[in-house]
């Protein structure tokens, strides 16, 4: 046996066994996780892996590479890691930071808040809103809506939340009797 062939052999036992990879190659028993993990065969006896031309017999058998198919998944995709900006499995967002409060959670957990939920209305526009956050900005002089201060003309005309949040007052009932028939309005 050649020495090429014997280091071809000891690599394949170092690589493992199919259920420590995820498949196997589909003219060796050889353990692989992507094609390339496949070794190379012969072109004309594709059940002997290769090193180089001289370990296949006969005119024409070359040493080949990407005769095989490797039929495993490959690895498992690596764990999410969340805080480097990219959103991963697992991930609603990934603000590239692990802090609280900031729109994205530690966990990359989605802290948008809620919509407003209609218990009160924006003095501006009327939007139904449950705290004055729910508003939105709006020019301090002109009351129009806006996202910077260059969207509100004129000097001393800033953007910052101008609007409150009124609630809602509870509906009143009003009960009169009338003999036995009770009426609200």
């Amino acid at each position: 046996m050649g020495l090429a062939r014997i280091a071809l052999l000891l690599l394949l036992a170092a690589i493992g066994t199919p259920s420590a990879r995820g498949g196997t190659c589909s003219l060796t028993p050889a353990a692989c996780d992507v094609q390339s993990d496949c070794p190379d065969v012969c072109s004309k006896s594709t059940d002997v892996t290769c090193a180089g031309n001289s370990d296949c017999d006969g005119p024409g058998n070359k040493c080949k590479s990407g005769l095989q198919t490797c039929d495993g998944t490959g690895p498992p995709p690596p764990e999410p890691v969340c805080g480097n900006g990219q959103v991963e499995d697992g991930e609603e967002c990934d603000d590239g930071n692990v802090v609280d409060g900031d729109g994205c959670s530690a966990t990359c957990a989605d802290e948008s808040p809620p919509p407003p939920d209609g218990d009160g209305t924006c003095s501006g526009d009327g939007t139904a809103c449950s705290s004055s956050a729910d508003c939105g900005l709006v020019c301090h002089k002109s009351k129009t809506a806006c996202s910077t201060n260059s969207d509100c003309a004129g000097p001393g005309n800033n953007c910052n939340i101008g609007q409150t949040c009124i609630a809602n007052p509870a509906p009143t009932a009003n009960v009169s009797l009338q003999g036995r028939k009770v009426s609200t309005f």
